[in-house]
C-alpha cells in the first residue's frame, strides 16, 4: 500500500501551533501529513485514521486516543473537520505541498470548486448553477452519459479513477473495521486472497467479481473456515479424521 511522498519543512520545529500539541498529538499530526492527499484532505473517521496512521501499533492505539489527538490538532488550528453528504472529512490547514493531481480524492469543504494543479493549487470558486463552463460541459456530457453509465454500472465504487495501490489501501482500511468481529488472522487471509492483482495489475481479484457484498463474503469465508477446521479436528465414528484417513491410505499403498 503506497503512502504519499511528503515534504516536511523545518518550520514545523519552531511552529507555535505545533508546539501547543502534546507529544502523542504531534506524532499523530506528523503521521497524518503522510496519508493526506495533495490538498491536505483525508477521511476523518477515527476507525479509519487509527488503521491508516498506526498499522503496526493498532493494538496499542484506541479510537478514543485518535479522537483526543484530533481535537488537539483542531484546537491548535492545524486541522479543520467538515462534513459532506453526512460523511466526515478533515483538512490540514496551510498544507503547502506540491500539487501532482488535478483533483482531490475527497470532497471540497467550500462547496463547488475548480482546482488547478498547474497554477500551484490556486482555488477558484464558482456558483453551482451559475458557471457557464459547467453548463457547457454538462451539455457535452449529457449525450454520452447513458453509454458511460452502462459501462460503469457494474464497476466497483473503489475502481473509478484510482490507482491499484490506492484501492488496496482503501480495501485494507475497510476490512480493518471487521477485525474485532472476525479476528486479525482471518481478516489478513481474506485480504491477501482478494487483493491479488490480475496479470496487467489493473484490478484486484475482488474487483473482477460480477457481484460483491463485503459483509456477505466475510460471512461465507468464516463459514468455510469453520467447516475446514471441523474437518481437521472432528473425529467421525471410526475415530479418524479425513487427514488421518489419507495418511493411512498412503502407507497402505
Amino acid at each position: 500500500m503506497a503512502t504519499e511522498a511528503r515534504l516536511i519543512r523545518n518550520a514545523i520545529l519552531t511552529s507555535d501551533r505545533v508546539n501547543k500539541l502534546s507529544f502523542p498529538a504531534e506524532v499523530f499530526f506528523r503521521r497524518l501529513m503522510h496519508v493526506a492527499d495533495d490538498y491536505g484532505r483525508y477521511d476523518a473517521r477515527p476507525s479509519v485514521l487509527r488503521v491508516a496512521l498506526y498499522p503496526l501499533k493498532i493494538e496499542k492505539v484506541s479510537e478514543s486516543d485518535v479522537v483526543k489527538w484530533m481535537t488537539e490538532c483542531v484546537n491548535a488550528g492545524l486541522v479543520r473537520q467538515y462534513t459532506v453528504d453526512e460523511k466526515n472529512y478533515l483538512l490540514i490547514e496551510r498544507f503547502g505541498q506540491r500539487m501532482r493531481t488535478k483533483k482531490s480524492r475527497y470532497p471540497d469543504p467550500h462547496g463547488v470548486m475548480e482546482e488547478s494543479a498547474a497554477d500551484g493549487g490556486e482555488v477558484q470558486q464558482h456558483a453551482a448553477t451559475g458557471s457557464n463552463k459547467l453548463q457547457n460541459v454538462g451539455r457535452e456530457v449529457e449525450g454520452k452519459r447513458s453509454r458511460r453509465e452502462e459501462k460503469v454500472a457494474d464497476k466497483p465504487p473503489m475502481l473509478k479513477g484510482k490507482s491499484l495501490e490506492d484501492r488496496e489501501q482503501e480495501f485494507y482500511v475497510e476490512l480493518a473495521s471487521y477485525v474485532q468481529t472476525y479476528g486479525k488472522e482471518m481478516i489478513r487471509k481474506f485480504y491477501d486472497y482478494w487483493r491479488e492483482p490480475n496479470k496487467s495489475r489493473s484490478k484486484m481479484r475482488w474487483e473482477q467479481e460480477r457481484t460483491w457484498e463485503l459483509k456477505l463474503r466475510l460471512i461465507k469465508w468464516e463459514e468455510r473456515d469453520a467447516s475446514f477446521n471441523r474437518g481437521k479436528s472432528e473425529r467421525p465414528v471410526d475415530g479418524l479424521t479425513i487427514n488421518e484417513k489419507i495418511k493411512a491410505a498412503s502407507k497402505a499403498n
